[in-house]
């Protein structure tokens, strides 16, 4: 049997671009410890919290500086199920900092004994600016979520994989924050707030997405286009454009030509399948796949 073996991480962001006063700072500072009770649920290998401050350019003549600073809180939460564990947030030597739930099946060299979110951070520091970003991206083949500061230019990205295949909520408290979870708080008694005034949105699959910070104090998303089609493999294509003539095939050499196509599609799929399933399993640690509080495993092959 071959299983399949999903990780579950949970990743979230607190963006301020303006001073909140006492009250805010207790309200949020509140719906933080509930976010974060949450996300460790989904990663009790590792939760630990980074915060980051940035000047805003808008009002450096404030006679308060703490009021003209945004403010970012990130929170990550690491289930480890392959290679060493590596805490998040990550933060590499140039300040910048990456939260990340997923996994890289290809696109990018994954060594076993490494790490795809340290793999994907030094990937993402080699260079700056949307189409960097964009790009990198673009190569990995796996289900992802993830929070991207680039400290250079003090821009956060964010987004999930073309398909979808793993959670990101965004929440806007006002004009002045922007909320990010793999998972959303919906009531907490402390905050006195309801379901509708914590109304979190899933963050569309369609594009990635990026948010300027210290610019002013109006926190903006701004739309980043994708391009990360990737091609099928030729022969499995061919297989599947057998049929495009709609002529019906009356011979035998016809019919036995379809069949040879579709057959070498057939093979190219599950020769992609397997090899899929391989790239899940091979680095998983002995004893883990059986754990049912540690992992959620479905039937992949038999």
């Amino acid at each position: 049997h071959l299983f399949i073996v999903r990780n579950m991480c949970g990743i979230a962001a607190l963006l301020r671009a303006k001073f909140q006063g006492e009250d805010g700072n207790k309200k949020y500072e509140a719906l933080l410890i509930a976010l974060t009770q949450a996300l460790s649920r989904r990663g009790p290998d590792s939760v630990l919290r980074e915060e980051i401050s940035i000047m805003n350019k808008e009002n450096q003549t404030d006679e308060s500086q703490h009021k003209s600073t945004s403010q970012g809180l990130f929170i990550g939460s690491v289930l480890n199920l392959r290679g060493p564990l590596t805490p998040q947030p990550l933060k590499d030597s140039h300040g910048n900092l990456l939260v990340w739930n997923g996994e890289i099946f290809r696109g990018l060299q994954i060594p076993d004994s490494d790490n795809d979110t340290a793999v994907l951070l030094r990937e993402l520091g080699n260079g700056t600016g949307p189409s960097h970003v964009a790009g990198v991206m673009s190569k990995i083949e796996g289900p992802y979520a993830f929070l991207y500061l680039e400290r250079r230019s003090n821009r956060l990205y964010f987004g999930r994989d073309p398909l979808g295949r793993r959670s990101l909520l965004i929440h806007r408290p006002d004009e002045n924050s922007v909320l990010l979870s793999s998972v959303g708080v919906w009531c907490y008694a402390d905050l006195n707030l309801n379901e509708e005034t914590l109304k979190w949105e899933e963050v569309s699959n369609d594009s990635l997405f990026t948010i300027k910070l210290g610019h002013s104090e109006n926190i903006q998303v701004e739309i980043l286009p994708r391009s990360d089609k990737q091609p099928l493999p030729t022969e499995f294509v061919k297989g599947l454009n057998a049929t495009e003539n709609e002529d019906i095939p009356i011979d035998n050499d016809n019919i036995d030509e379809m069949s040879h196509q579709r057959g070498i599609a057939a093979e190219e799929f599950l020769k992609e399948l397997l090899q899929a399933v391989s790239d899940r399993t091979r680095t998983v640690p002995k004893g883990r796949c059986g754990s049912k509080n540690r992992s959620s495993v479905q039937w992949g092959h038999r």
